[in-house]
């Protein structure tokens, strides 16, 4: 292969490259580099991913209680001691040449490997409220089965109408006192089984043709 200048030069390689630097990422280079196997880990954004953003974690097996920042320090001290190496980097293409595999990074870099692992999670999508990010994981949540419990005896609500919404609602009106589901059309998108089903619920509130301002 030669480079701009006319020269020759070989990709690096590694046994493993790792797309995507959250909880899950993280945890597989761990176990990765734990066989002795070079592993490389692309992450464009956050190292840690979603959970950097949670204030408190009490639902993670050993841990009575961590901030999410810590605990995804931790995740990468632990990759960095066992030898992952962090790639700060956007992995823009996956390119199969014969047996040999490639990441392709978006400044157009090259990285060989034998194996790659696709762990790029999800992104929630936010509301685009004033105060929205600042509130993260002080009254808005993206995840009702991590922060649920929080809100215990509380009123909520939960936005949206999909399926995910709609189970998300489910699952608060058992933690909650008053939950409103809001949704800016005027019919639910989810399962109409599931919809059926939060109608029997005695604390749950539908707000139909609606939208949260601020």
């Amino acid at each position: 292969m030669a480079d701009e200048n006319g020269g020759i030069f070989m990709p690096k390689k590694y046994n493993t490259i790792i797309i995507g630097g959250g909880t899950a990422g993280l945890t597989a280079a761990i176990y990765t580099a734990r066989q002795n196997k070079s592993v490389a880990v692309f992450e464009s954004g956050i190292f840690g991913g979603q959970i950097v953003d949670s204030p408190r974690i009490e639902n993670y097996p050993g841990f009575c209680e961590i901030s999410g920042d810590e605990f995804s320090d931790r995740l990468l001290k632990q990759a960095l001691k066992l030898g992952a190496e962090l790639i700060k980097k956007r992995a823009a293409a996956i390119k199969l040449e014969g047996k040999d595999k490639y990441v392709i990074s978006a400044d157009g870099e090259k990285t060989q490997c034998d194996k790659i692992i696709i762990a790029v999670g999800t992104r929630p999508r936010p509301l685009y409220l004033e105060n929205e990010r600042e509130l993260l994981g002080r009254g808005i949540s993206y995840c009702a089965v991590c922060d649920g419990a929080f809100f215990k005896n509380k009123t909520v609500a939960a936005v949206g109408g999909g399926s995910s919404a709609l189970q998300s609602a489910r699952l608060l009106a058992e933690l909650c006192k008053k939950v409103y589901v809001i949704h800016r059309r005027n019919e639910f998108r989810g399962e109409q089984r599931l919809c059926e089903e939060l109608k029997s619920f005695y604390n749950i509130e539908f707000l139909l043709n609606s939208e949260i301002k601020r």
